[in-house]
């Protein structure tokens, strides 16, 4: 009984923030929550539309790649709208290790899935052979956010891509299938988010992001601290943003 219960709370969560729709596509995937205590194994891709996104959504899972000497490229599609906020990207990037730190270089806000970037993705995806590609939600409501999306949604259409893709959370929490616990890379992620000085006389980014963190674990008995994912192959990915866009 308590199977069945907590089934019907995962398509509820996933009606919360897809609709209908994406309840039959996930359905035929992997529905259960795994958590895992250590990085899987390869190399990453981590798409980030802005020069803080990825330590934001992922920064713990990238530290610990690093850890085991796994190649981490890291692309932000905007500039973060001055010089500052790259060099603070820089900076953050090899607080965790990152192997490679990329600029698209378009303006925050304006970031757009036209051919130029769409083609940059499928190079990079190509040269790289990520057997992870991390992205933002498809329910997160930045349009930059989006924008990425789609990128990658548009890349994809065109070449053969067998690893994974892992949406991961900032703007607002996601449907989760997959925790990774990062006790073990809670500081490097905190001290990376620090670098970025000028975003946190904004907001309080730290306590908010490190507040999920430690809400995802809580709740899940994955340790102190986790980021939570969504986990798919392309297939489903391509299908969960083509709802993304009815």
């Amino acid at each position: 009984m308590k199977k069945y219960l907590k089934i019907l709370l995962h398509l509820n969560n996933l009606r919360k923030s897809f609709g209908h729709l994406m309840i039959s596509a996930a359905i035929k995937s992997e529905i259960k929550l795994e958590i895992l205590k250590d990085a899987p194994l390869g190399s990453y891709l981590v798409l980030s539309p802005h020069p803080d996104d990825d330590i934001f959504g992922c920064g713990g899972i990238i530290s610990k790649a690093a850890k085991n000497s796994q190649n981490v490229t890291t692309l932000h599609l905007t500039n973060g709208k001055n010089i500052t906020r790259k060099h603070e990207a820089e900076q953050a990037s090899k607080i965790l290790g990152s192997s490679i730190t990329n600029f698209l270089d378009y303006s925050d806000g304006n970031l757009v899935a036209e051919s130029k970037s769409i083609s940059i993705i499928k190079e990079i995806i190509e040269k790289t052979q990520p057997n992870i590609i991390f992205v933002p939600s498809l329910s997160d409501p930045h349009p930059d956010h989006n924008a990425t999306c789609e990128i990658l949604a548009k890349a994809l259409e065109s070449i053969d891509y067998r690893g994974e893709i892992w949406q991961y959370e900032v703007w607002q929490p996601l449907y989760a299938n997959r925790l990774v616990t990062i006790d073990d890379a809670v500081t490097q992620k905190s001290t990376a988010i620090a670098a970025h000085k000028s975003q946190l006389e904004d907001r309080s980014y730290l306590e908010a992001i490190l507040g999920l963190n430690k809400y995802r674990a809580g709740m899940y008995d994955a340790g102190k601290y986790a980021e939570g994912f969504f986990t798919a192959n392309k297939e489903l990915y391509l299908k969960l943003y083509e709802i993304s866009q009815k």
